[in-house]
């Protein structure tokens, strides 16, 4: 090239052009600038990868939890993550046995997960992050130093020691470290604890989550209003216990070993005036009242974000009108009141014609499921919550909670609406199977629908099932169950409420009065059954058969049905199914000889029986709570603590004489504080003379006492079991065989009816008296040895004693002469 021409050239044009080359290069240099402002300046950052294995070593079949984590975390704290990350663990042959591939981290760009070995050996953990791009910063690649080497043994490593479930009494709050306790600490939320739809007259369900009273021992009894008998000019009547429709003791609910209940008196299922009250579940005391409010449903809800984990609070609902208030259990504090709640969503006996359904789900979360027109909705109280504002955002963007009373749309709640065609007019909310919502239409025929729990989606809807009589019948739903009773024919059908498929007839129930069934329940894969021939019925689930039927006691002259007919109930949980004889319009005076009964949930054997007219409403915590229409009064009934005492009369005493051990074990339960502990089988009886003033048994024993002496030397001697009397006090013997200082410890291990106790003494143990020495001892004097004389020994010794004699004599003549 000729550059010398071309710079000439160049330099021609430039100078001829001079202020349209000056334009154009401001434009460029303008254009290019704005240019360079739409591309982000990219960052770089080096990222480090981090593993950890732990425990390790561990044994095999045991888990290990990895985590894995990258630093620095992502940009824009807690509203990015990283991808990319890939992590592998291989086994010594060099096989691959796990891989966690691809997975998003958390917002602090973190993961984690559980790895079970299944054999022993060494096992090579790694970890690689491929890198990212977030915003104008690129995080470059990395890998692990080096891989973690997990060492799996075929040894098992020890677990931390946990509290294990105690049969003895006990009390909340619970540790939460105590997770195995967790099946025994179960609330009741609900009406019925999740009968699917609220339930008239009196609460039937199970709680899968609790311990049952195997005694019948009342805790405490509490007033409702006036009750019992009113005599004088009435005579033999009673004041109205509001059977059936203006029930009291409604719903019940137990929250954290609270139990809350309404004020007043229920109109199906409806409080007719407001007011509720909190009291201890365990002493019947009083802890507040809410004069302005009713409550009917409890909720604990768990939130977990990165930020905070765990339940908010046990709260209260009320959600029997189109306005829903929400409080705090613990103080009765309101929340939150939500408005514009559809008819079709209350939640009410007196709506249950067209109420929806509640779920309490795993979480907490209260879902609530209803058709209105050709639509099924859901709503879900996280939505609301959120919509609230009460959980969500927080520091870092990362969700926290904080909840500020108001008042919030229910509407904001609904997170599914599915239309879903017509025909279900008249249909009723009866429960769930897995994931299944089941409605059902009642009358001279039974129909049955199914639709999904998670898309709403119709899924099936059963031919119509013809009965043979309509003017009675009751169903259940549960274990994925639905379950109609047939009056005329006195038997249950039921359906697969998964498919929809009807899959059994039970037998008949007990002619003629088993025409009458009251609501049943269901547990353990069994339709439990109570009815006014005085019948408790075991039906199989899966085959309609009946595994076991067990009774009431004959009436006499006191009860038309025969027996005494069953009405309340049944409530389950531990295995024990709990029913009471009542019926549904009783006249005055009630009827004589009623009884609240506790079978074996397994093989219908009779557990316990205690007499009474006993409205059944909730069981948690290993409490029974019901109320009592011979006195209005709520009875708790369960295992209460005890009190032993011991004393010794003689303190201290010498070795070898023997020692009289004296003591007491009395209930310190609320009702019956201080009074004497009685054995399991004379519970009832003991109840019923205590606390509803029969007549005192004449035969009832006290309870079991083991004496436990340990020596100075800590050698311990355990002494046979010794039974209280009637007046709660034992008596033990021991003969001490040394001097020392000897503990002394009463040791009541406990019943069904009450928790463990115990008592110490210590008591002093001098050397033997000298006086009266322990034979065998060294102070024990030796007797001479045994001597034999022989015939001249004795002659010897009668004339020595003569001749001793006779000079006394001359002695005492030869004074006299002087």
């Amino acid at each position: 090239l000729n550059f010398k021409h071309m710079n000439k050239a160049l330099g021609t044009y430039m100078t001829a052009n001079k202020k349209t080359l000056t334009a154009t290069i401001t434009i460029l240099l303008i254009a290019t600038a704005a240019f360079a402002t739409m591309i982000p300046l990219v960052h770089a950052v080096k990222t480090y990868c981090f593993l950890s294995v732990n425990p390790n070593p561990v044994g095999v079949n045991q888990p290990v939890v990895v985590s894995a984590w990258i630093n620095p975390i992502p940009a824009g704290f807690g509203s990015t993550t990283f991808s990319g990350l890939v992590i592998t663990i291989t086994n010594e042959a060099g096989e691959q046995v796990f891989r966690w591939e691809d997975d998003r981290s958390d917002a602090l760009g973190a993961t984690y997960f559980n790895f079970v070995p299944n054999a022993t050996g060494n096992y090579t953990c790694d970890f690689t992050y491929g890198g990212d791009r977030i915003g104008g910063t690129t995080y470059d690649p990395s890998h692990v130093d080096e891989p973690t080497i997990l060492v799996v043994q075929e040894t098992p490593i020890p677990e931390y020691p946990s509290t294990p479930v105690t049969g003895d009494y006990w009390t909340r709050p619970i540790p939460s470290t105590n997770r195995d306790w967790a099946s025994i600490s179960g609330n009741w939320l609900m009406e019925g604890y999740e009968p699917g739809t609220y339930l008239f007259d009196a609460a039937r369900g199970f709680n899968p989550y609790s311990q049952a009273p195997r005694a019948p021992h009342i805790m405490w009894t509490k007033e409702l209003t006036t009750g019992g008998l009113v005599g004088g000019e009435l005579g033999v009547n009673g004041y109205y216990p509001g059977l059936s429709y203006q029930p009291k003791l409604k719903p019940p609910l137990i929250l954290n070993g609270r139990l809350f209940y309404n004020v007043e008196p229920s109109g199906f299922g409806s409080p007719q005036g407001p007011g509720f009250v909190c009291v201890d579940l365990r002493t019947g005391e009083e802890i507040y009242r809410v004069d302005d409010a009713t409550i009917n449903m409890g909720q604990t809800y768990y939130y977990a974000t990165p930020n905070q984990m765990g339940v908010l609070g046990a709260w209260l609902w009320s959600t029997t009108d189109t306005t829903w208030e929400l409080y705090d259990s613990f103080d009765g504090e309101l929340l939150g009141t939500f408005t514009g709640v559809p008819s079709a969503a209350v939640q009410s006996a007196s709506t249950a014609s067209t109420s929806g359904v509640v779920r309490h789900n795993e979480k907490g979360e209260m879902l609530v499921y209803y058709l209105s027109g050709s639509t099924l909705y859901r709503w879900n109280s996280t939505v609301a919550f959120e919509e609230a504002g009460w959980i969500g955002g927080g520091f870092g963007g990362i969700g926290s909670s904080s909840v500020t009373p108001g008042t919030f749309s229910w509407q904001d709640g609904i997170d599914m609406s599915t239309n879903v065609g017509s025909g279900y007019s008249g249909a009723i909310a009866v429960g769930f199977a897995g994931d299944v919502l089941v409605y059902a239409s009642i009358g001279s025929t039974v129909t049955v629908y199914g639709f999904s729990t998670v898309t709403g989606e119709h899924l099936y809807t059963t031919p119509a099932y013809t009965l043979s009589a309509t003017s009675q019948y009751n169903y259940a739903m549960g274990d994925g169950v639905f379950a109609v009773n047939d009056p005329a024919k006195m038997t249950w059908v039921g359906w697969n409420a998964t498919t929809g498929e009807q899959i059994w007839e039970s037998a008949p129930m007990v002619y003629p009065w088993g025409a009458y069934q009251a609501i049943p329940g269901m547990a353990y894969n069994t339709l439990y059954t109570v009815d006014y021939a005085g019948a408790v019925t075991a039906i199989n689930l899966t085959d309609g058969s009946t595994i076991w039927q067990s009774f009431s006691d004959e009436g006499g002259l006191d009860s038309p049905y025969g027996r005494y007919p069953f009405y309340y109930g049944p409530i389950v949980a531990d295995g024990v199914v709990f029913a009471a004889n009542g019926e549904h319009s009783p006249t005055q005076p009630l009827i004589q000889g009623e009884a609240l009964y506790a079978f074996n949930a397994y093989t219908g054997e009779r557990l316990w029986k205690m007499e009474g007219w006993f409205v059944l409403g909730a069981i948690a915590d290993g409490y029974l709570i019901a109320y009592n229409a011979i006195d209005n009064r709520i009875y708790c009934i369960g295992k209460g603590p005890s009190t032993t005492e011991v004393s010794i009369p003689t303190n201290p005493v010498n070795a070898g004489e023997t020692v009289a051990i004296l003591g007491k074990v009395t209930d310190q339960s609320t009702a019956l504080k201080d009074t004497p502990a009685i054995a399991d089988v004379n519970m009832a009886e003991w109840m019923e003379y205590k606390v509803m003033q029969h007549s005192m048994p004449a035969d009832a024993v006290g309870v079991p006492v083991q004496t436990i002496i340990t020596y100075p030397n800590g050698t311990q001697v355990v002494l046979d079991y010794t039974i209280g009397d009637m007046g709660g006090s034992f008596a033990a013997k021991w003969t001490p065989p040394e001097e020392g200082i000897y503990q002394v410890t009463a040791y009541f291990k406990g019943t069904d009816s009450y928790g463990s106790s115990y008592a110490t003494i210590h008591i002093i143990v001098d050397p033997a008296d000298p006086g009266y020495p322990q034979y065998g001892s060294t102070a024990w004097p030796a007797y001479p040895e045994t001597m034999a004389y022989t015939t001249a020994d004795l002659l010897l010794m009668v004339a020595v004693v003569i001749a001793i004699l006779l000079c006394a004599i001359i002695v005492l003549m030869l004074r006299k002469k002087k």
